[in-house]
């Protein structure tokens, strides 16, 4: 534990439910340390299950999404957090962080004297298939499940193939998300298939 005179400096990569949980517990750990934390995405903390919940209709407001925003966190735990910022690097001699502001473009390092990596997942994209068609999307935050919902009811939405016939949609992967969003795919109407590598 640090002191008043002497905080202990906490960096966390990443946000959602695994860095905001870490930045949470740090602080309940340690009420004098300097915690930081950066998610590159624009919401720092988000029930990512409720995501294909959101797609579907059954969760009708996406703001009943949103777990925690910066300014709770900041209040409430005193945690500084910086969304739209993305570590693009560590230098473990000199137990520094490269950021960089998604929002600017200016980059600047960010000291630390303990380091809490939760940058989450990334959805496995084929190689080969360069810049994503309109029509494939992945989901990861907010911003995929409103491209989805705006694909699927949305003004823009993609109509069906010929008249009469259901949209198809093809999920792959069978976690969590992936099985939830074939149940609501399901319940909009639209012909899914589940791929599954295992």
């Amino acid at each position: 534990m640090s002191s008043s005179d002497n905080p202990s400096r906490i960096v966390i990569v990443g946000g959602v439910a695994g860095g905001a949980s870490a930045a949470t517990r740090a602080r309940r750990l340690d009420e004098h340390a300097l915690i930081t934390l950066f998610e590159q995405d624009e919401h720092v903390s988000f029930a990512n299950c409720g995501l294909p919940y959101y797609v579907g209709g059954e969760i009708t407001e996406r703001a009943a999404l949103l777990v925690a925003t910066p300014e709770l966190l900041e209040r409430r735990f005193r945690i500084r957090v910086r969304t739209d910022h993305q570590v693009t690097g560590i230098d473990r001699d000199r137990k520094v962080v490269s950021v960089l502001n998604r929002s600017t473009g200016a980059r600047f390092e960010e000291p630390y004297d303990k380091l809490v990596l939760a940058p989450g997942s990334r959805p496995h994209v084929p190689s080969g298939l360069g810049a994503l068609p309109a029509n494939v999307v992945t989901l990861r935050n907010l911003a995929d499940a409103d491209r989805i919902r705006r694909l699927l009811v949305g003004p823009t939405a993609i109509a069906p193939r010929s008249p009469g016939s259901p949209l198809r949609a093809v999920v792959v992967g069978s976690g969590f998300i992936g099985l939830e969003m074939v149940e609501q795919l399901a319940h909009l109407g639209v012909e899914t298939t589940l791929v599954e590598l295992m």
